[in-house]
């Protein structure tokens, strides 16, 4: 979780109503202002609508949002309790016990349990490990305060991060009804994914997903995340209609992180337009958010500003800065990354972030040839998130095709998919099948890359990214039988949207992109097997990149840049022109005349009237204006090629 500046004591002289009203309030602030217990609090989050945002595994509310939810009798408008009893534990907890409204009051006034939530709120946990000890298996406290206890002390428990002992805790509890029952059961998913036991984790929430009275929005968000965050996206699909048809805050912000995490890049994209931003960390959290979405949507312009003053941003809070995604840009983008991850005095990202961090680099670093730096960046189980498994055989499929061990490769590749596949995740399905294809490539089997073409169009269809199409559209280019390079121009374009495509497109165009180790593999197989013929820059355009236009010499065919193509196979004078200004650039009248049609002796008055015709001819082919020629321009003694465009020549084949 990232650390956060020490906020100011609730009620102390310094902190007026206004200023709390101007910030997000912790739990245990709102408990105090209320006149109830911290677990109060949470459960009228979970089962009231009580207005709060959650921040990874903490909540922030608003003051003015939790007054006036009081005032509203808890604000739900499909039929909440009147306001005397919004303070209360919920209706369905009423049902199945015997306890009285009074009891429950006086319950809610338990001085150890007040004291225990007192210590808590003070980050005295193991104060609190010890009050509750006792009291959560009292007999004489009535079931509220045990199992407010209970909860507290698992909370304790895990603030000290003493996980074996609050696993164990939580599986000896037995929750007095569905509801809390469900409380109990995402507490123990928490613990067990804080341990690495993901396996275990994914059978509980497998259980959840089928109980018989169904789960409450807030739970049901808790779930979907967990289901998500462990790789099990099939799953988590199960509760998105359900947590779509609330209107609950918390719920929707959840909800998002289940599409991005799937790769649903439309319903994120139309989602995140509709959720208020409250404030500026509200703000934050979904720039936050929109930074993997755009990665895998392939919207990646100027991507490298947001994630540096988001950094920025987080380096002024005490907070971790993006590294994940400075280094999932930088693999993509083909560059080493080093920055600032190389600092001893900067903290490390521990948890989820760490085997992120760990996962990432590892990629970056075996992609520039650096495998023995990476070997000890990470250490996979069999156990581990579908997420996880994923990137580790990408990498060792990446590390094999380095070695030359394509059939190893294969396997690594395919055993990623697998994984994928079965997780239903859309960004995981596509990252597994780039590397497969890279193998492909090498192997040269076509009829397997024709099915991975296909795949990856489906999975464009199914997330509406831009940029899974871009990469299958770049696999159609190189799979056609004949070398489109006008397509290999328009995936050249691409830098921003599929960035790997676009710099192999731009090496085969004769430009010189970065490029990484697997790059250069992927692409000397590529000159072997798909694109024999060379080809000559006679004109550069710098950046950004312009698609251009090229003249084929072995068909005799002119490619330009909006798509056409212009046969001159049969038109020898305006072929002959072409052959000499695309092998000098530039030529004299004098030069075409003699070369054209074989001329000796060159006059003015006798042969330019006749080129002029055959230029004109030929610019009417290959200009848009052909009264403004930008492509074949007239010069002070003759022709050349001109124009802001790229200007390619793919040459014989010389095999």
């Amino acid at each position: 979780m990232q650390r956060r500046a020490r906020r100011q004591p609730f009620g102390s002289p310094n902190a007026s109503h206004g200023q709390l009203n101007a910030r997000w309030l912790a739990p245990d602030e709102i408990a105090r202002h209320l006149g109830i217990t911290v677990e109060q609090v949470l459960e009228h989050i979970a089962r009231r609508g009580l207005p709060a945002f959650r921040v990874g595994d903490v909540w922030r509310m608003k003051l003015a949002e939790v007054d006036d939810w009081v005032r509203r009798g808890a604000g739900d408008p499909q039929g909440a309790p009147a306001a005397r009893d919004a303070l209360e534990p919920p209706l369905e907890a009423r049902a199945d016990h015997d306890t009285s409204a009074e009891e429950r009051s006086a319950a809610a006034l338990d001085p150890r349990l007040n004291a225990a939530n007192e210590r808590f709120a003070s980050a005295d946990f193991e104060a609190v490990v010890a009050l509750t000890g006792s009291l959560a298996i009292d007999a004489l406290a009535s079931v509220d305060v045990r199992w407010q206890a209970a909860m507290l002390r698992l909370r304790a428990l895990i603030k000290l991060s003493r996980f074996d002992d609050a696993l164990a805790f939580a599986d000896g509890l037995v929750a007095p009804d569905p509801a809390r029952e469900v409380e109990c059961a995402t507490q123990r998913v928490r613990l067990r994914i804080e341990k690495g036991d993901f396996a275990e984790a994914n059978t509980e929430l497998e259980r959840l997903c089928y109980l018989p009275h169904g789960l409450a929005d807030a739970d049901a968000a808790r779930v979907a995340s967990y289901l998500a965050y462990i790789g099990n996206y099939r799953a988590s699909a199960r509760f998105v209609p359900q947590l779509a048809a609330s209107t609950a805050h918390f719920v929707k912000i959840s909800l998002l992180g289940v599409y991005i995490e799937g790769g649903a890049v439309s319903a994120a994209r139309e989602l995140a337009r509709s959720l208020p931003v409250r404030d500026r960390e509200t703000q934050g959290w979904l720039d936050e958010c929109e930074i993997p979405l755009s990665i895998f949507s392939g919207e990646m312009r100027e991507l490298e500003q947001k994630i540096a003053a988001l950094s920025l941003r987080a380096s002024a809070s005490s907070a971790q800065p993006c590294w994940v995604d400075a280094v999932t840009l930088a693999t993509l983008r083909g560059r080493e990354a080093t920055h600032e991850l190389t600092r001893e005095d900067i903290p490390r990202p521990t948890g989820y972030q760490g085997n992120c961090l760990a996962i990432e680099l590892l990629r970056n670093r075996t992609r520039h040839g650096r495998v023995r730096d990476a070997d000890a960046l990470a250490s996979p189980r069999a156990s581990d998130p579908a997420w996880l498994r994923v990137r580790d055989a990408v990498v060792c499929a990446e590390r094999a095709l380095l070695a030359g061990d394509t059939g190893a490769a294969l396997g690594h590749g395919r055993a990623a998919l697998s994984v994928a596949t079965a997780s239903d995740g859309l960004p995981l399905v596509f990252e597994a099948w780039s590397t497969l294809i890279d193998v492909l490539l090498c192997r040269g089997d076509l009829s397997a890359l024709h099915e991975a073409q296909a795949a990856l169009l489906a999975v464009a269809q199914r997330s509406g990214s831009a940029r899974v199409a871009a990469e299958a559209r770049w696999l159609a280019a190189l799979l056609a039988e004949e070398a489109n390079y006008l397509a290999f121009e328009a995936a050249a374009t691409e830098i921003d949207c599929s960035p790997i495509a676009a710099r192999r497109a731009r090496s085969l165009l004769g430009g010189s992109p970065p490029l990484d180790a697997v790059d250069r593999v992927v692409l000397d197989a590529l000159r072997a097997r798909f694109a024999p013929r060379r080809v000559r820059v006679l004109r550069e355009c710098g950046e950004p990149w312009r698609g251009g236009w090229c003249y084929d010499r072995a068909s005799r065919r002119v490619l330009l840049s909006d798509g056409t193509a212009h046969d001159f196979s049969t038109r020898s004078v305006q072929r002959a022109i072409l052959d000499v200004l695309f092998s000098r650039k530039e030529a004299s009248k004098e030069a075409l005349v003699r070369e054209v049609w074989g001329v000796r002796d060159y006059h003015p008055l006798k042969h330019d009237k006749r080129l002029h015709l055959a230029v004109h001819t030929l610019r009417e082919n290959l200009e848009s204006q052909h009264a403004s020629p930008t492509r074949i321009v007239t010069t002070l003694t003759g022709y050349a090629l001109g124009g802001s465009e790229r200007v390619l020549e793919v040459l014989e084949n010389d095999r």
